[in-house]
């Protein structure tokens, strides 16, 4: 509404201006007509003076938010307009997309004509109407040929796709069937497929050649799995397209139709593998694994010989590294199924598959080394090489579902191994080989802990796995400490011969030492490979907790290694240590919370014990007794602090509920204890973190009023009457307590939430102690208490709670005014103490709105004299009184709105009080029908008529006085 009111003012200043630039024009124009004509030699000088001047600036000039719509220069009579070419994206879209469009368009037709043609014509018919399509694009790409060459080729491309589709349609699709052999269908699909890939040659066309690479692809799939008697043959046919996309790449340079032919060989491969039944001998092991071999080794050997100009400038160094990562990837794990799957001659041979295959990425590593030296492509074979040897020595040396995981501290060992050789050798290589080993290392423990069963404490197997997981642990902790406090600047290279993206990749990856021109910051100051190894540690410590300690007593070791990672943090002044630890926070408060609270809980020792743990690293990060450290940097962000003791807090009140709990019900001694520890937790505020504590008393706070809430039906033993009391006065007095602390700012609405936790525990009491009849009025009593309290303490949420708690109540009494056993002086004295409280709101917010000290209550001063009505209204509707006394009731008090509204000078009343009057008049007439007798009716009328002459009479006077009558103000001349 504001948007459109402001709308409206900008017409009108424009308007106006307007008009009065108009005015002026037409004012010299009248001048001009009456002086004489003016001589020959000015009339230049007439007619400029004739060009109406610019609009004058608006009186309210227009927001910034809404500038004003630019002005449009009209051209010059007899002026030519030129029109404006398309470019950009506009040209992209109507050279490259829209014939595309248009090619499915036709492709769309062609299927619903053949559709149609169904039941009409036969088979023959229905293929030579698609061979006729087909001739009518490859005949209008011939003709287009010479003039748009490129939209020649995309036509060609559709009647490639048409012609496979006609003849795949020949055999494959019921209704155009004219060849039953499967044999002879898949020949003419192989036919269609050469004949476009030699097209594809000879016109150089890389968007047919990508059609080709996908249809022969297809077709291979279709003889897999609709020729039976072909399926066992259909993979030599992938071969023979591997070798085919290798020739477009090292004739054509057509790398990402190598990458497409990537995709399929290993596609149709896991086809053929599924749908060819094996017998499980040596010769189909061999045949599998030797052309699956084949594949990869023509893609990498096309790839090694790539033209230079390719591999350096056409193709980015990262979708290289891509590429051969995916003949790789893909070439290891079917390699790896295949193994598995035959059991009889290859399943315990994991190992040597592996080592093989390591050896042969560490001579392409090396080929590309000594033939290829400025390509690094190297650096990525032999990482590969060595993540693949490190497996084949999981496969040989690990047991994921043994006993043992003697690998996982081995690989942990070999990473530090790793990175202090590249700390004395200074060789890139080995820091990245010793990254990916701890990437092996990593998964790999993981999933030894997870298939590993928990072990009995004190057993031989119990203490090798906890030296085994310590070992890991400490590996993965002293590779992020090593590597931090190892200056790789002096040990690096100064840059690389590579792109200048892939250079800008090296130096945020920590690998070169000169930053180059445009590149981004190093992400975490350099720090992101001892963040990822700290973090890999504390997560791997977390696995090995299942296997190590039973459920119930797995909090205690994590806040144990939690405390000692921040003392760590500190004393060496490690982020990603200090890191480590608040993650290990975050788990012990998970893991502590469930096992606290869980059916099979901890005992209460180590509940206390890691609660005391937690608490210790919460201190170690209040910045109020440690001086700023470089390792505690996350703990002594603000965030840390409330989380650390909000932990504190949380595993504690779990504590105390947990031994104050009966019948699965927390008694009121459990919320009385919760409120002692939040009393605690508020003095310790004058030592620690003021707004953590402040928060942690405040959950604690809310925590036992929930507790007093949810308890068992108590109400006959004074414990449960004097925690409800308890707990309010704490609350409020921690109110004023934060209030006195200046910590707003710090707590936000911590206080609010005091507040409102003070009054919810009060009103269940009483509704659960107070008379049902009189329950309102203590409903009443108790929105005057925080009213007042609102008053007093300037605290506006005081004030919103008691007209929140009033308005139910109102709504509550209405509802339960319908009870038959609620006596009439009960109502009596609800509705009268909820009336007084609407109106004594009515006049504080009256008041508030004379010195304009908040706005905030302007809308909620007009409303309170309609919820006294409301109430008034309904009182002797349910006393109940009947007929003529309760028109009469209705009429006093319609007489009485209108009379308070002239000292309290408040519209609302008056409005309210004609409102009950029209009630009284409705009720009246309703009346006429009943079977009041004659004297009730009229007394009825009679009383009412009486009132509304009184008001009438105040009325008229009203208007006498403003009008100016005999007494009124005009009239005293």
């Amino acid at each position: 509404m504001t948007s459109q009111a402001d709308e409206l003012r900008r017409e009108i200043d424009y308007l106006m201006g307007r008009v009065k630039d108009l005015s002026h024009r037409l004012e010299r124009f009248e001048k001009a007509s009456a002086e004489p004509a003016a001589p020959r030699a000015s009339q230049q000088e007439s007619v400029a003076s004739e060009v109406p001047p610019p609009l004058p600036e608006l009186s309210a000039p227009l927001p910034p938010q809404a500038p004003a719509a630019p002005a449009r220069t009209e051209p010059a009579i007899g002026t030519r307009i030129r029109p404006i070419l398309p470019s950009g994206w506009e040209m992209s879209l109507g050279t490259y997309l829209l014939p595309r469009i248009a090619l499915v368009l036709g492709a769309i037709a062609a299927v619903y004509f053949l559709g149609t043609a169904m039941e009409r014509w036969g088979p023959h018919t229905r293929v030579a109407i698609g061979y006729a399509v087909c001739l009518g694009f490859l005949g209008t790409g011939w003709w287009l040929e010479g003039r748009y060459p490129l939209y020649a080729r995309i036509l060609y491309s559709g009647g490639l796709a048409m012609s496979y589709f006609v003849t795949f349609a020949a055999h494959f699709i019921e209704y155009a069937r004219i060849i039953e052999s499967i044999a002879l269908g898949l020949a003419l699909l192989a036919v269609v497929v050469v004949f476009w890939a030699f097209v594809a040659h000879i016109r150089r066309s890389i968007t047919v050649a990508y059609l080709v690479t996908f249809l022969g692809h297809l077709t291979v799939m279709l003889a897999t799995i609709r020729g039976e008697h072909l399926a066992p043959y259909s993979i030599a046919g992938i071969v023979v397209l591997a070798l085919g996309n290798a020739y477009f790449l090292l004739r054509h340079r057509w790398y990402y139709v190598a990458v497409l032919g990537l995709a399929g060989c290993y596609a149709n491969h896991v086809v053929w593998a599924l749908t060819v039944e094996s017998r499980g001998l040596a010769r189909d092991f061999w045949i599998s694994t030797g052309f699956l071999a084949s594949y990869f080794a023509i893609y990498a050997v096309t790839e090694f010989f790539t033209p230079e100009a390719v591999r350096r400038k056409a193709v980015p160094t990262w979708f290289r590294t891509l590429f051969l990562t995916a003949n790789s990837a893909a070439f290891f794990a079917i390699g790896s199924a295949t193994v598995y799957h035959f059991e009889n001659y290859s399943r315990g041979h994991q190992d040597i598959f592996s080592f093989c295959f390591a050896l042969a990425l560490t001579l392409l590593g090396l080929a590309y080394l000594r033939w290829r030296e400025r390509d690094p492509l190297f650096n990525a074979y032999l990482a590969k090489a060595v993540t693949v040897a490190t497996l084949g020595l999981a496969a040989r040396y690990g047991s994921a579902g043994g006993e043992h995981a003697e690998l996982s501290p081995w690989l942990a060992v070999e990473t530090v191994a790793l990175l202090y050789s590249a700390r004395r050798s200074g060789l890139v290589v080995t820091r990245v080989l010793a990254f990916f080993v701890a990437l092996v290392a990593f998964f790999y423990t993981a999933f030894v802990t997870f298939a590993l069963p928990a072990a009995a404490y004190g057993s031989d197997l119990y203490w090798r796995f906890v030296v085994q997981s310590l070992l890991t642990v400490a590996g993965f902790l002293v590779a992020s400490v090593l590597y931090q406090r190892t200056d790789w600047s002096i040990r690096s290279p100064r840059t690389l011969p590579v792109a200048q993206e892939t250079l800008g990749l090296f130096w945020q990856l920590d690998l070169i030492s000169e930053r180059p021109p445009g590149a981004m910051p190093r992400p975490y100051g350099g720090l992101q490979f001892p963040f990822i190894y700290a973090i890999g540690g504390a997560v791997l410590y977390v696995t090995w907790l299942r296997v190590l300690f039973a459920d119930g007593d797995r909090s205690l070791p994590l806040a144990v290694l939690t405390f000692a990672l921040t003392l760590t943090a500190a004393w060496l002044a490690s982020r990603p240590l200090g890191l480590a630890a608040m993650i290990l926070s975050v788990t012990t408060l998970a893991l502590g919370t469930y096992e606290i609270s869980a059916e099979r809980t901890a005992p209460a020792w180590l509940a206390m014990m890691a609660t005391a743990f937690i608490f210790s690293s919460a201190v170690r990060s209040d910045r109020r007794l440690v001086q700023t450290n470089e390792g505690l940097v996350f703990h002594q962000h603000d965030v840390g602090a409330y989380l650390l003791y909000a932990a504190t807090g949380l595993l504690g009140g779990c504590l105390l509920v947990r031994e104050f709990t009966v019948a699965g019900a927390p008694t009121a001694h459990a919320a009385a204890a919760l409120a002692g520890a939040a009393c605690i937790a508020a003095a310790l505020t004058q030592l620690l973190h003021r707004g953590a504590l402040t928060w942690t008393a405040t959950g604690l706070l809310l925590w036992a009023s929930w507790a007093w809430l949810i308890g068992g039906d108590l109400r006959t033993q004074y414990t449960w009457h004097f925690v409800a009391f308890a707990v309010a006065i704490i609350a409020l007095s921690l109110d004023r307590y934060v209030a006195r602390l200046r910590l707003q700012q710090e707590v936000g609405p911590a206080g609010s939430l005091l507040i409102v936790a003070a009054a919810i525990v009060l009103a269940r009491y009483i509704d659960l102690v107070a008379a049902p009849g009189y329950r309102f009025a203590w409903f009443a009593l108790l929105a005057f208490g925080f009213l007042g309290y609102g008053l007093v303490y300037r605290e506006i949420i005081a004030g919103a709670v008691a007209i929140i708690g009033a308005a139910c109540a109102s709504v509550w009494l209405v509802d339960y005014s319908y009870t038959p056993s609620l006596a009439w002086q009960a109502l009596v004295a609800d509705s009268l103490l909820l009336t007084a409280f609407w109106l004594t709101c009515e006049r504080i917010a009256a008041r508030w709105r004379s010195d304009g000290s908040n706005a905030a209550v302007l809308p909620l001063r007009d409303l309170l004299p309609y919820a006294a009505a409301a109430l008034l209204v309904h009182l002797p509707w349910r006393v109940p009184l009947e007929g003529a006394y309760l028109t009469s009731s209705w009429t006093v008090l319609a007489f009485l709105l209108v009379a308070i509204s002239l000292p309290f000078r408040q519209d609302h009343y008056r409005y309210a009080g004609l409102a009950v009057f029209a009630l009284a008049i409705g009720r009246a007439f309703v009346d006429i029908n009943s079977a009041l007798s004659g004297f009730n009716k009229s007394a009825a009328f009679a009383v009412l008529c009486f009132v509304l002459l009184v008001v009438a009479y105040g009325y008229h006077r009203a208007m006498l006085h403003i009008t100016g009558g005999p007494h009124g103000l005009a009239g005293q001349k």
